[in-house]
């Protein structure tokens, strides 16, 4: 088991012999989900589109950016391999992260908010759906739900850095211009990572990891000048160097490292409870200031 695949990921070596999928008996059970999915995104695109229309043009291309990412994520939810599904999951991400963030700032939209809960609703019903399916590339033993995680987080970091280089190239400033080389770079490095990882090579992971520790220095000492905008970026580098951490431990020992099964279960509960924070995230703006806010003021006045 070892010999075949001394490249990879040791505790990470794919079952060869495994015949079919989990799901793949049960092609028919797999498409409601995502067609309500794509509903949401298609939701979530229009009210995007409505609110470009009602904001002056230099504020409209970014409503336009999200319409069409969102848009994007529901093309790739209706196909039909594992990456695709990893990916339209990651956009989804990018998407909300990007609402939030937008209602965060100013005063809160109900387009955005009605958008950020369709986005919301789209990765609470697609749960897991197809994601227990196994391709010949990725095909883990152990681990398997923080690799899938960390690729869904790596597709959302890979999409967000592209659109903020495209702004930065697109203003034509200088200093922004650099800026937009450097998350270029970025973006490319951690598409390179997903591949690696994807295909369980340990050069990937270990790529990803290192890339995932940079940006979090990067966004730490304010390198970008980003402000709150740099949580964009800390909070999925952080939760993927967190997934990465049972996997690094797990190389080191060449062996799986096997969670108690109450710490098991809470784990499988985290992307739920995510999409939760971040549905409420987006409705309390309504009754108060934003919570964003107020966490990155305290975090410059104590940092």
């Amino acid at each position: 088991m070892i010999g075949p695949a001394a490249a990879r990921v040791w505790p990470l070596i794919p079952d060869r012999g495994m015949k079919c999928a989990r799901g793949a008996l049960y092609p028919s059970k797999m498409r409601i989900r995502p067609l309500i999915a794509i509903t949401c995104c298609v939701i979530a695109a229009s009210l995007l589109l409505l609110q470009a229309h009602l904001t002056p043009h230099a504020g409209s291309r970014l409503y336009l950016g999200m319409a069409a990412i969102a848009l994007v994520a529901g093309a790739l939810l209706a196909l039909g391999p594992l990456w695709t599904g990893l990916a339209g999951r990651g956009l989804l991400w990018t998407t909300l992260a990007m609402v939030t963030l937008f209602d965060s700032v100013d005063r809160p939209l109900w387009t955005a908010t009605a958008t950020a809960l369709a986005l919301c609703a789209a990765l609470l019903v697609l749960g897991r759906d197809a994601l227990d399916r196994s391709t010949a590339a990725f095909r883990p033993n152990h681990h398997r739900g923080p690799l899938t995680l960390a690729l869904v987080l790596g597709f959302a970091d890979v999409a967000t850095l592209s659109a903020w280089a495209i702004l930065a190239f697109a203003s034509g400033d200088a200093r922004a211009m650099a800026f937009a080389a450097a998350f270029t770079a970025i973006a490319v490095a951690i598409a390179v990572s997903l591949v690696g990882l994807y295909r369980l090579y340990a050069w990937g992971f270990l790529l990803n990891l290192a890339v995932n520790l940079a940006v979090v220095a990067l966004m730490l000492l304010d390198v970008f000048r980003l402000d709150i905008v740099g949580l964009v970026f800390i909070v999925p580098a952080v939760a993927q160097i967190l997934l990465a951490l049972p996997v690094l431990v797990a190389i080191i020992r060449r062996r799986p490292l096997t969670l108690p099964g109450p710490l098991a279960r809470l784990g499988a509960l985290v992307p739920a409870i995510a999409v939760a924070v971040m549905a409420g995230l987006n409705v309390q703006p309504w009754f108060g200031e934003p919570v964003l806010r107020t966490l990155v003021r305290w975090g410059m006045t104590h940092w």
